[in-house]
């Protein structure tokens, strides 16, 4: 055998090259070849579109957000007066993700 002798025909690799060169007959009979589990592509959930309109619940009603109570990422480029009075404007961030920054 090539890379595999037949003490090491203990990975899955060395059993199916030795079976497709037919190597080894004495000792491929005692080997069960499992036949390679194939994974499903997962399914992504696509979120709900809530559109750019105020929002009353979760992590927008919290006392310690300055921002204003808008999804950055439905409010492309627009510009909001926030919860501190200031002016916030919904940029991309580095990882393209829109949030608000300080106008």
């Amino acid at each position: 055998m090539s890379q595999c002798t037949a003490t090491t025909l203990k990975s899955t690799r060395c059993k199916n090259k030795a079976i497709e060169e037919k190597l080894c007959r004495v000792h491929l009979k005692e080997i069960t070849v499992k036949p390679m589990a194939v994974k499903k592509p997962s399914v992504k959930k696509e979120k709900e579109s809530r559109g750019c309109v105020e929002q009353f619940e979760g992590h927008y009603v919290t006392s310690g957000r300055k921002s204003p109570a808008f999804p950055a990422n439905e409010c492309h480029g627009r510009v909001m007066e926030g919860r501190d009075g200031l002016m916030w404007v919904s940029k991309p961030a580095s990882n393209g993700v829109y949030r608000w920054f300080k106008y």
